[in-house]
């Protein structure tokens, strides 16, 4: 058995060192594609493992077209996702969700799949793998099901839900790790779905409140293993379906927040002590009363000992006074964007959903930060604003559209930390659904054309020199036109101006470039639909690229090289429109809604599982990938689970795979000749997790990794116990 490397071995710069040197860095062909950088969704279900630390996301996935579910974790700092290492539960919606503290796993059952047919399967997720029962008694198909995990009884309890054509079920079930087993209660409550449902450590018992079915319910029910108890407090909440509960440790209250009753939704939130329901009238609460087609997402972390509410774009955390948002990721449909070159930065600004004020972010290559200048531009005017970098001046321009009292024109600038509005003398006509780009070769911001207040569209040139707006008569310039692309041709210096609409609002396909004297007819072989665009310079392949979406947009990506429109034919086309170019990691970006899309030749990074370990007392233990490895990743680790507890377990990484076999049935499966091993680490209750940031080096993209996980068992032949392999591909 090959040794394990030196403690002070560790995956930071030196051990980098030591990669780069000996991984396959000959790449991979790429294909120029979009590529949706990892972000949940929403309509996802939530609990707490306590065995990992983690709050994990279930929900129907988002980053494409597919057919299976989205697993994400949350550990407090961003969102991972996660990859089974077998086939994942097909995709549904509605489903109901647990987390089986005995057999540490989430348990789902059921749910709704894409034809809206209910199901009856049930599945586990172990932080590794999905796992599908095939249990010959269980519920019949439902969508809704109330769940929860019993402690004093050590199963997960499922009651209700609705089956075929919506009919209200009933029902008493739990779920022992093995077997559905179904109760015969001599009490019950009222058919219903939508209900919540959750475990009083205190009071050993499974509390139900509220659900749908022939009425909205407010009723509090109680499951003591045995009989279902219907309880009589003096104060209740509303009736309503869909709320939220969990159980507070650290006060050992239940706390329920949220729902609907068919007509409005409810913010409130209330206390169950056993006896009564008590309201609580926190001064800010979460902005979401449901979430998707069920309750918020809200789980009680036993790590940091506080109830969470875990809104993909933002946490809210209650510790038993208040709440307080812990703002994660920007959330717009459409922000403005532009690209800092002297920070390295892309700059985003706009509104936020669920937010009142326009809001400041920032994209380092891998995580949206948020920025909290002082001074704040007016909220951005929907398609009206534009916002170019300056580079003579490295600030980032900001064009906003006033409409009252009267119309007018402001300008700002960001420089990194505030933004500051400048006063010209001279200003622009106001208008919307302009174009605007830095000239690098003339050193000023030049803006085009657009829509008047009143209506018409626009023919002007305007230049911007970091004091006053100028107005030029060139020569020679495009018809009036609105909702057209402008960038600036690095390679070429001149600034490419494609499309709109033209002053009848028909779709216009013409392309014209800017030599800082007059505009250019070009007349290229091909070129992209007419209509509303957005362009951007991508100077690493020296093109312009034009991107747009909507009606009349098409499925594909343009490039222009200087003569022609180059079709791009991308598998997946995201929404949104407004595009920028980072130059410091050579790819497009575009932000919308929840999602970051990135477009560009870098290989798409992987983590494919390969190969079986080898068991011991404890069984075979288990190699997971916790995100992917992409370049730039701070949070790429490998979780080991299922080894001894208490045991010493090591990471063993080689740029190769292998196959070399070892005494008790063991298999090496990555190349001993390269092979380094990060330092043992305690496996505590059989699980760690191995941190393995990757650099943000462009020579990585393409390199190939071979991963697996050993770990000291004394009843084995060989001394350890081994994982199957993980090969890993860097990449975006």
């Amino acid at each position: 058995m090959p040794h394990l490397a030196p403690s002070s071995l560790r995956p930071g710069r030196r051990w980098w060192g030591l990669v780069v040197l000996t991984l396959c860095l000959g790449g991979l062909p790429a294909q120029t594609e979009w590529v949706r950088q990892p972000f949940p969704g929403f309509g996802f279900a939530a609990v707490y493992d306590e065995m990992r630390q983690r709050t994990v996301l279930v929900g129907p996935q988002t980053s494409g077209v597919s057919s299976t579910l989205d697993v994400w974790e949350w550990d407090g700092a961003a969102w991972t996702p996660r990859v089974s290492a077998g086939p994942a539960p097909p995709w549904r919606d509605e489903f109901g969700v647990a987390y089986d503290r005995r057999q540490q796993c989430v348990v789902i059952f059921g749910g709704e799949d894409a034809a809206s047919n209910p199901l009856d399967d049930t599945w586990t997720w172990d932080g590794a793998t999905w796992l599908q029962h095939a249990a010959t008694a269980r519920p019949s198909p439902r969508r809704q099901p109330a769940m929860a995990f019993d402690e004093a009884r050590g199963t997960v309890l499922l009651f209700g839900g609705r089956g075929d054509r919506g009919a209200s079920l009933g029902g008493t079930w739990e779920w022992d790790g093995t077997v559905w087993i179904q109760r015969a209660p001599a009490q019950v409550p009222a058919d219903r779905w939508a209900a919540a449902m959750e475990f009083d450590g205190a009071r050993q018992r499974v509390v139900l409140f509220g659900g749908q079915g022939r009425q909205i319910y407010g009723d509090t029910w109680e499951w003591d293993g045995t009989d279902w108890l219907p309880r009589a407090p003096a104060t209740r909440p509303l009736p309503r379906h869909q709320a939220a509960m969990v159980y507070d440790q650290g006060r050992q209250t239940l706390v329920l927040y949220g729902g609907a009753d068919g007509f409005r939704s409810f913010f409130d939130q209330w206390e169950w002590d056993g006896t009564d329901w008590a309201p609580l009238l926190p001064i800010v609460a979460p902005p979401l009363a449901t979430h998707g087609l069920g309750a918020v997402p809200m789980v009680y972390e036993t790590a940091q000992q506080r109830v969470a509410v875990v809104i993909p774009t933002q946490q809210w955390e209650w510790q038993g006074g208040s709440w307080t948002e812990r703002r994660t990721h920007a959330f717009w449909n459409d922000p403005h964007l532009a690209y800092d070159a002297a920070r390295q930065r892309v700059v985003a600004f706009g509104t936020a959903w669920l937010a009142t004020s326009p809001e400041t972010w920032e994209w380092d290559g891998s995580t949206w930060l948020r920025r909290r200048p002082e001074t704040v531009p007016p909220r951005p005017t929907f398609g009206s604003d534009m916002m170019a970098y300056d580079g003579a001046r490295q600030r980032t321009l900001f064009y906003h559209l006033v409409t009252s009292p009267t119309d007018d024109v402001e300008t700002w600038e960001w420089d990194g930390v505030d933004w500051t509005q400048r006063m010209p003398s001279v200003r622009s006509r106001p208008r919307r659904s302009s174009a605007m780009a830095y000239d690098a070769a003339r050193q000023r911001v030049v803006l085009f054309g657009g829509q008047s207040t009143a209506g018409a569209a626009l023919a002007d040139t305007w230049v911007w020199n970091g004091e006053n707006w100028g107005h030029l008569t060139p020569p020679q310039s495009p018809p009036a036109r609105s909702g057209h692309g402008m960038a600036y041709d690095e390679a070429r210096q001149e600034v490419v101006l494609f499309g709109g609409l033209d002053d009848q609002f028909d779709p216009v396909a013409d392309t014209w470039v800017w030599d800082g004297t007059t505009w250019s007819f070009r007349s290229p072989v091909l070129s992209p639909p007419g209509g509303r665009n957005h362009l951007t310079y991508d100077s690493g392949r020296q093109r312009v690229v034009w991107f747009a979406s909507g009606f009349g947009a098409g499925p594909d990506t343009w490039e222009w090289d200087g003569t022609t429109w180059l079709r791009q034919s991308t598998a997946v086309k995201p929404g949104g429109t407004r595009v920028t170019y980072d130059a410091a990691r050579q790819q497009t970006v575009l932000a919308h809604r929840p999602a970051t899309w990135i477009y560009g030749d870098a290989p798409l990074a992987a983590a494919t599982p390969r190969g079986s370990g080898c068991a011991g007392a404890f069984g075979e233990p288990r190699l997971a990938a916790y995100g992917l490895p992409s370049l730039g990743s701070s949070t790429f680790a490998f979780d080991v689970l299922g080894a001894p507890p208490g045991s010493v377990a090591a990471l063993l990484l080689a740029a190769a795979p292998g196959t070399t076999p070892l005494p008790g049935g063991c298999t090496l499966l990555v190349d001993p000749a390269q092979m380094f091993a990060l330092p043992p680490l305690q496996t505590g209750v059989g699980f760690v997790s191995v941190p393995l940031p990757i650099p943000s080096l462009s020579v990585l993209a393409g390199a190939q990794l071979a991963a697996q996980g050993v770990a000291v068992d004394p009843s084995t032949t060989l001394g350890v116990v081994m994982t199957g392999a993980l090969d890993l591909r860097l990449g975006e």
